[in-house]
């Protein structure tokens, strides 16, 4: 009569993020990470609002159905917002939690948001880390290895987006280096606002030939056509009435420069 307790969760019949990756072998394409964002954003978002923080955003703990519905995971170091920090994964840590003394780093959303920014390099890369560990046999990192890493973190800036995806616009890579940002209070605040961001990105293009962007706003849902402006019909003139042609405007011609 032994009282045993025991969690019942979801069974999801996938695979995780992280093996989705690397069994695509290709970045994924826009529409693929919209719908990633779509539901591990309100995910982490609802966990913040009770000041508890995930603290180990990665692929490998989003799990993904046979049907693209993604699942957030493995909650086993977050932290509530007076907790001191302890567990991650080093790949995907913000840079101040690598401090000398990372129990003073102050845990909030933006620490979330900083691993969801890694995972979209890795999502859009293809499989690319922005801070690639050298692994060193099975007994995983040397320590002079994760000292480097840490550094790298601290630092360096990733590479760019585009040199492992030349579909990337500038906008998307911005959100991207926007929430991988060194510095907390320049990084999204929310996860909600990162994936708006994203959402408003994917609405730039680029303009041919030129570095400047143009936003593509979408329509309205309100809109309705507006009628034509009703066209009223020529007044004839009369015999009396004496019809004058306007001047004819002189005629400009285009300075044309040879080659």
């Amino acid at each position: 009569d032994t009282e045993v307790v025991f969690i019942v969760m979801e069974w999801i019949d996938g695979e995780n993020l992280r093996q989705r990756i690397h069994r695509l072998k290709r970045p994924f394409n826009i529409d693929e990470v919209k719908l990633i964002l779509k539901q591990i954003c309100p995910a982490l978002d609802y966990a913040h609002q009770y000041q508890v923080y995930h603290c180990d955003v990665k692929p490998a703990n989003f799990l993904v159905n046979q049907h693209g519905d993604a699942k957030l995971t493995d909650f086993g170091v977050a932290r509530h917002a007076a907790d001191s920090f302890a567990g991650g994964t080093l790949e995907y840590m913000a840079p101040e939690l690598l401090m000398a003394a990372p129990q003073n780093a102050r845990i909030d959303a933006r620490t979330d948001v900083y691993g969801l920014g890694v995972t979209l390099y890795e999502m859009l890369s293809g499989g690319y880390l922005p801070y690639p560990p050298p692994k060193v046999g099975s007994s995983g990192y040397r320590e002079e290895t994760r000292e480097r890493l840490k550094r790298q973190i601290q630092t360096q800036n990733p590479p760019s987006l585009r040199l492992f995806n030349n579909s990337i616009t500038p906008a998307i890579e911005n959100v991207v280096l926007t929430a991988m940002h060194k510095e907390p209070s320049q990084r999204y605040p929310t996860t909600i606002h990162l994936y708006e961001a994203f959402v408003n990105a994917t609405l730039v293009k680029p303009m041919r030939g030129r570095g400047e962007t143009v936003v593509i706003p979408p329509p309205s849902p309100q809109s309705t056509p507006q009628k034509p402006p009703a066209v009223s019909q020529p007044v004839q003139p009369t015999s009396s009435q004496q019809v004058s042609k306007p001047p004819t405007p002189p005629l400009s011609l285009p300075n044309i420069k040879g080659p």
